[in-house]
């Protein structure tokens, strides 16, 4: 199909296409969260904010709430020190209904990495990673954990990626992992390169 028109500059043109992409992904939830990604890359919040909305309203899961909250703060709309209530209530909600541990961590790194929320961050983060917990965590488990590290004295964070690393060391040696363990590696050491914490 021609979006441009007769004698369309490329803006028009590109903004026909993206008033197109719009109208094509309003109906689910995952078409509006890449939609509303694109929009925040090419830095058109003000579209990716409608699709946002959108798609929270769609949102059925604590999955699909926590990714609501993820894409709200990786707009540059987002304020760090104002935060965002949208943002904020996804979250909240999802801690009600989540049973998984993978999301509570994902929740307790957003509320208090970046939702302002540091005490109830660190609250969930605390029984997230008591030694019951930590027996059985898997290494994706481990790298959102230490996401979390400037919820965390340098003590804490230097004991868990000990942990990790362990952990790691003994599933690559029993073959548990076999495939895509450098990367779990990389990111438990570029996490340990975080420069700053919000209890030191």
């Amino acid at each position: 199909r021609n979006f441009s028109g007769k004698g369309a500059s490329q803006q028009e043109v590109l903004d026909n296409i993206l008033r197109r992409l719009e109208v094509l992904s309003q109906d689910n939830f995952q078409d509006l969260m890449r939609a509303a990604e694109l929009f925040i890359e090419m830095k058109r919040v003000d579209i990716a904010e409608t699709l946002i909305v959108k798609a929270e309203k769609l949102a059925e899961s604590p999955g699909e709430l926590i990714e609501v909250a993820i894409t709200r703060r990786l707009s540059p709309a987002f304020n760090r020190l104002l935060g965002d209530n949208r943002g904020l209530e996804c979250l909240l909600k999802a801690e009600k209904e989540s049973q998984s541990r993978i999301e509570r961590l994902q929740i307790a790194r957003e509320l208090g990495v970046y939702y302002r929320q540091v005490q109830r961050g660190r609250r969930m983060l605390e029984q997230l990673l008591k030694p019951k917990e930590l027996s059985s965590f898997q290494p994706i488990e481990y790298v959102v954990a230490l996401q979390c590290s400037p919820l965390m004295g340098q003590e804490e964070v230097e004991k868990l990626i000990e942990r990790a690393t362990d952990s790691l060391k003994q599933d690559f040696k029993q073959g548990i992992i076999k495939s895509f363990g450098t990367r779990f590696v990389e990111r438990i050491n570029r996490v340990n390169a975080l420069p700053f914490s919000l209890f030191d």
